[in-house]
């Protein structure tokens, strides 16, 4: 492990005493600390941590810092994205309606059907059953 185990409780602790509203912001700024370590060494990553809790660091660190969580913040949403995603597809595999529930005063669709099947028009339809004509269409998609 590269962060030594001084710098890692330090950060710990500056995550319990913050709320973050990331969750595990602090996990994924430790593993960017530590590839930090591997490019810059532990010297300068500890001065860098040290700073920034202090609240002192310059703007460069903080132009740095910047980027840091900008990085971690697409990976979060990109991770969460895919969770919601996943749970979309969970739930239309079992047969759930995920979307914007149906007007509940649609049309009825064996009353179109019927009307289709004597010849009558899109909006003739519509007009008889006090509709509108893509109302009429869905519900006879429906049947």
């Amino acid at each position: 492990m590269l962060l030594s185990e001084t710098m890692r409780s330090r950060l710990l602790e500056m995550e319990a005493e913050k709320t973050s509203a990331v969750p595990g912001l602090m996990k994924h700024l430790l593993w960017c600390v530590e590839v930090y370590l591997r490019e810059k060494g532990e010297a300068a990553a500890a001065d860098t941590v040290q700073r920034v809790s202090k609240g002192s660091v310059d703007p460069a660190t903080s132009a740095a810092l910047a980027v840091l969580y900008t990085q971690v913040q697409s990976t979060m949403s990109e991770q969460h994205r895919q969770r919601v995603l996943g749970g979309v597809a969970y739930a239309q595999a079992r047969g759930v309606h995920c979307g914007r529930p149906r007007k509940a005063d649609a049309p009825d669709p064996t009353k179109i059907r019927a009307l289709r099947l004597l010849g009558r028009s899109w909006a003739q339809c519509a007009a008889e059953l006090g509709t509108s004509v893509g109302a009429a269409r869905r519900a006879f998609k429906v049947t």
